[in-house]
């Protein structure tokens, strides 16, 4: 059998990234709360939080295939004595439920999970899906017993209270971003 050599590519990219004032807000509030990891699996609201993100150095941004895999991935920055925090579409956060219940709430691990909020009369009519899964999303987390806030400005948003609030009940807390909101992260300054 002949087998191949495998070819090495070195690809560079420009990480040039044009930050919002609320990105670059959002990225200050994770690192004042001692955030270094972050996981994300994009959703198009919460994109802009995700490169935002990305584009700073203080963070170890971690890409995942699966919203599962973010869970995971922030449990064990939680045993290595690191903050963290997951960045998903409600769809993910509806798709960790198992993830939730058999590890952090059995095992007491907190977890801040960033989410967009979808169901909301403002959303679009073209994203029927999105806007079911929001309409149970809420009710989901309710049944789970996790603290879930909603905000739609970002003055409203704490990030080192919610770190702090999720690692002192030792539970995942969520924070879902209005569509109002998001958009802010898009807005280049």
């Amino acid at each position: 059998m002949n087998r191949r050599k495998p070819v090495e590519r070195t690809i560079t990219v420009d990480q040039t990234v044009s930050m919002s004032s609320s990105g670059k807000a959002f990225c200050n509030q994770a690192a004042a709360a001692g955030v270094r990891v972050v996981a994300s699996l994009p959703d198009d609201w919460v994109l802009p939080v995700i490169n935002a993100v990305d584009g700073d150095k203080r963070f170890k941004h971690v890409r995942v295939a699966r919203e599962a895999e973010a869970v995971g991935i922030c449990a064990g920055a939680f045993f290595g004595g690191v903050n963290s925090l997951a960045i998903m579409g409600m769809a993910g956060v509806l798709a960790i439920i198992h993830e939730l219940a058999t590890l952090n709430l059995m095992h007491d691990i907190p977890l801040l999970i960033v989410t967009s909020m979808r169901g909301q009369p403002d959303e679009e009519p073209h994203t029927v899906y999105q806007v079911a899964q929001g309409q149970v999303g809420a009710p989901v987390i309710q049944a789970l017993g996790l603290y879930h806030r909603v905000i739609d400005n970002f003055s409203e948003l704490n990030l080192p209270s919610l770190v702090k609030h999720s690692r002192i009940t030792k539970r995942p807390a969520i924070v879902s971003m209005t569509r109002r909101m998001t958009a802010e992260f898009a807005e280049v300054s």
